[in-house]
């Protein structure tokens, strides 16, 4: 991230600085917690690299403050500078005028053709909602090369929440006609759409609902039971959205459930669904209600990640609580 030749150099020249005031305490403070606060994130889930960006302008400051400490540098930093300065250009035009091999390497090759694809998507659509699945990257290519913002993520229970989960687009395809494209077949696919950027495949809902944004809190965090064993949590359910909404499948298009998920690592290994009483909640704008899950411990012992997810068909569940660590024991 700092250079593929000279990044170590700078490293070791902005962390041997001498400090002298509490300007430059203050820029290691900010570069070295930023690192260590990213790493220790490394524990709990995914951190990707990019996200340690906010640490490089102490970094670049800390680096020139050292140099001006130093008073010169050696020779050889220059020369490595100048074949890192050719090789970023390179990257850059490679990139700009897609010469291969670089164009074609996977992240950068996602770059191309996805213009394409948008408009080819958009003749399908029209000026319908298209909604896809676990990831941000797609739904934003389809927002910007339509100009518009009739793309919406829907993060499920598998993945991890993104902008899509705090930006208001949601609200505005409620109970409406929307466009699903998935990158796989269903059984109500009507549409294959073959472009450059691979084969995706549509079907369309009516009367679609989600609750993306429900917030479910437990009165418990750490749970633990024996095999088998029944234990009742309490559960808070919150409607952030400004309309007010219903779990009823009478008369629903689509059915709505809720799932509490047994996960061992990222893999899933069972749900069990609420009983028919989720489905009589009725909330108001900001309101929020009790509700009484009667949870059952898996049969195998061990530790399982533990989230309640609302699942409308044919989506897969959103991610709707925090994980809740079970012990089984």
């Amino acid at each position: 991230m700092a250079g593929p030749i000279i990044g170590w150099f700078l490293f070791y020249k902005a962390f041997s600085i001498r400090v002298k005031d509490s300007f430059i305490r203050c820029l290691l403070v900010n570069c070295i917690g930023t690192f260590i606060f990213f790493f220790i994130s490394t524990f709990r889930g995914e951190a990707q690299p990019h996200w340690t960006l906010i640490a490089f302008a102490p970094l670049a400051m800390l680096v020139l403050i050292r140099f001006k400490q130093a008073g010169t540098l050696p020779k050889w930093f220059y020369r490595l500078a100048y074949i890192n300065i050719a090789l970023i250009l390179f990257l850059r035009i490679s990139v700009m005028f897609r010469i291969p091999p670089i164009a074609n390497i996977g992240e950068i090759k996602s770059f191309y053709t996805f213009r394409d694809w948008a408009h080819a998507v958009k003749e399908k659509a029209g000026d319908h909602y298209v909604i896809m699945s676990d990831g941000f990257q797609n739904p934003s290519k389809y927002n910007y090369y339509t100009n518009s913002a009739k793309d919406f993520s829907y993060d499920s229970r598998y993945y991890r929440k993104t902008q899509y989960d705090l930006w208001p687009i949601e609200t505005g395809f409620q109970h409406q006609r929307v466009y699903y494209l998935q990158d796989g077949p269903s059984a109500a696919t009507t549409d294959t759409i073959k472009v450059k950027a691979g084969k995706w495949y549509g079907e369309w809902l009516d009367d679609t609902r989600t609750y993306q944004q429900v917030i479910i809190d437990a009165d418990n965090y750490k749970v633990k039971l024996s095999p088998g064993q029944k234990d009742t949590l309490v559960l808070k359910l919150a409607n952030p959205y400004p309309y007010p909404i219903n779990f009823s499948n009478d008369g629903a298009k689509h059915e709505v459930a809720l799932d509490a998920c047994f996960f061992k690592g990222d893999t899933m290994v069972g749900t069990q669904r609420a009983d028919s009483t989720f489905n009589r909640i009725l909330l108001p704008p900001g309101q929020a209600t009790l509700y009484v899950f009667t949870l059952k411990a898996p049969l195998e012992k061990g530790k399982y990640d533990l989230l309640f997810s609302i699942i409308t068909t044919p989506f897969t569940g959103s991610k709707n609580s925090r994980v809740i660590h079970l012990t089984v024991e």
